[in-house]
């Protein structure tokens, strides 16, 4: 049975950091947790800072790879937008409640939305939301591929992979999953493991998954928290926390490539355009936001949030 087979790995390419020109101004915008609002980038990479809320008062929300579309949760409403610089949300009737999740397709069209709380997973195509899966106890949302395919993992280790049409299959078993990213044909999954210090390869064979260890801490792994894989397959991003460090591997033959140490603890990569990526969204009021650029190597930038609204 093929349980990753044609898959393909969803890249979040989104607008640069208001990677404007004189002739198509463009902004980028971000939910800032500490504010409870969306609020956009204002500058250039490197010289940048947050500007007055889009929308505020809110509980969660995800921005789109288009940067047009939104996904606003604010107590017991779920609404969507195609145009975030305009106050045109709607409600998303039928959504599931307490979203704090999601996952979206890389041309925008899709999201998978997920709920903690409930435990509870949902497709929204073209705005219409899907039935309903109910995942086990403790889970939590991993990964997805295009066109909504998706892969989540219990608080003991068991990962799934779901489909909008299928059941959750329980294709491997790990100490303590924190975080996955698929390839970019979807047919390889990176899994790390931060009790075993290990990111675990699950490679489709054509009859079901074989998983080997691709990196431990032979080769400098510690406490892995998110992982990002270049769109070409070349590059495997790794941060780590305890450390406080990202760390770049060569995937043909392991080789690391750039160790950058970090002022912030790094938590994820949230995709601000192709070659940016916000690694601490959660940071409070008054922290700079900690953005990495894979340009020419690796280099850690900040974003002053200040304490606007």
């Amino acid at each position: 049975m093929q349980v990753l087979a044609k898959l393909r790995f969803l890249v979040l390419t989104v607008l640069p950091i208001l990677g404007q020109t004189l002739e198509t101004p463009r902004t980028t915008a971000i939910f800032h947790v500490g504010s409870r609002s969306v609020r956009p980038i204002i500058g250039m990479t490197g010289a940048s800072h947050l500007g007055p809320a889009f929308y505020s008062d809110l509980d969660f929300a995800s921005i789109a790879p288009d940067q047009r579309s939104a996904i606003l949760v604010a107590g017991n409403q779920t609404r969507l937008t195609r145009n975030i610089q305009n106050a045109d949300a709607i409600a998303i009737e039928n959504a599931i409640s307490s979203v704090d999740r999601i996952l979206w397709s890389s041309d925008s069209g899709t999201a998978i939305l997920f709920s903690s709380v409930s435990r509870q997973l949902q497709w929204l195509v073209d705005g219409q939301p899907s039935g309903v899966t109910k995942l086990p106890e403790n889970a939590r949302l991993l990964t997805s591929a295009f066109v909504g395919r998706t892969v989540a993992t219990t608080e003991n280790g068991r990962i799934y992979r779901i489909t909008p049409d299928t059941a959750p299959v329980q294709i491997a078993l790990l100490t303590n999953p924190t975080a996955a990213t698929f390839d970019s044909e979807g047919l390889t999954l990176y899994l790390a493991d931060s009790s075993t210090n290990e990111i675990v390869e699950l490679h489709d064979t054509g009859n079901s998954p074989a998983q080997r260890t691709f990196l431990s801490a032979a080769q400098g792994i510690e406490d892995p928290v998110a992982l990002l894989l270049a769109p070409d397959n070349a590059t495997l991003y790794v941060a780590m926390k305890a450390p406080r460090a990202i760390v770049s591997y060569r995937t043909v033959d392991k080789t690391v490539l750039t160790r950058l140490p970090l002022d912030w603890t790094p938590s994820s990569f949230e995709a601000l355009s192709p070659e940016t990526f916000l690694l601490n969204p959660g940071a409070p009021i008054g922290e700079p936001l900690s953005v990495l650029v894979t340009r020419n190597g690796l280099a850690e930038l900040f974003i002053p949030a200040g304490d606007a609204k």
